[in-house]
């Protein structure tokens, strides 16, 4: 957790979870939250937005399966924070960004274009770095949910079967328009 303040969510995450079931990484930059470091929960102190800091968390601990960032609030302390945490998420992890400003979800627009984008490479569908990795993304009030897929569930490639093989001529102009090397409608 990003941001632990008073220490309730630690003890939240303990109760949810159950003490023999986790391991709590609790990140701030108040010295004082080091008085919740325990046998479950380890405390580091440092400031999220600091790439130096974040670049040592990285290379201390190999992965994450949940991250929360109730931190600083800022996008920029968001946005770097999740630069340098979400790669070393675990497959099928969560990270969750409260208290997210419209600059935030603006940044994570990014990511859903891309989410959404294909292009055609060789009549199939190639896919991005952020479709091999992200499974979704879910914006609710204040909040940004992502989950990275499992490792047995990442595409390699994205399909669609074709239903029917009947393509009006606008429908196969439009396509042509925006697959120029395509062999779709060529003759064999």
């Amino acid at each position: 957790e990003i941001g632990v303040f008073s220490g309730g969510s630690l003890d939240l995450y303990k109760k949810f979870f159950g003490k023999k079931n986790v391991k709590i990484l609790g990140i701030d930059l108040d010295k004082e939250c080091l008085k919740f470091n325990d046998k479950i929960t380890k405390i580091e102190i440092g400031d999220q937005e600091n790439e130096i800091f974040l670049k040592k968390i990285k290379k201390k601990y190999s992965h994450f399966d949940l991250i929360v960032d109730d931190g600083g609030h800022t996008c920029e302390q968001q946005k770097k924070s999740f630069e340098i945490l979400f790669p070393i998420l675990s497959t099928g992890g969560i990270y969750i960004i409260e208290d997210t400003t419209q600059r935030f979800i603006a940044y994570i627009n990014g990511f859903l274009n891309e989410f959404n984008e294909f292009k055609i490479e060789n009549n199939q569908i190639k896919t991005s770095n952020v479709q091999k990795q992200i499974m979704k993304i879910e914006i609710i009030p204040y909040c940004v949910i992502v989950r990275k897929y499992l490792e047995r569930d990442i595409p390699s490639k994205f399909s669609a079967p074709w239903i029917g093989n009947f393509w009006t001529k606008s429908a196969k102009k439009v396509y042509n328009k925006y697959n120029p090397n395509s062999n779709r409608f060529k003759k064999q």
